[in-house]
């Protein structure tokens, strides 16, 4: 797995551009962020989505709590989509 993933702005969101470092990943990482997308994905609340979509952020990023709360909707969505899908390419 590479130290980073580079998280591009997707077409009609409000997002910027943001690296994540997996340099710290271990099993229990890649474990709790893909439980969590799949709780995420498998309801039908889309606050349980968000919820989950938080949580990712939380464990995979060295962001602050502060830091995630001052992204947007589009930006928390689309960096923890990106996260679950650079994980399942390295399986």
């Amino acid at each position: 797995m590479t130290d980073k993933i580079k998280v591009k702005p997707v077409e009609g969101t409000d997002f910027k551009e943001v690296e994540i470092t997996t340099k710290n990943w271990n099993l229990d990482t890649r474990k709790f962020i893909m439980s969590a997308f799949r709780k995420g994905t498998s309801e039908k609340n889309g606050y349980w989505m968000f919820d989950a979509y938080c949580d990712i952020l939380d464990v995979a990023t060295t962001l602050s709590e502060e830091e995630i709360f001052n992204l947007s909707k589009d930006e928390i969505e689309v960096i923890a989509l990106k996260i679950a899908e650079e994980i399942n390419k390295k399986k």
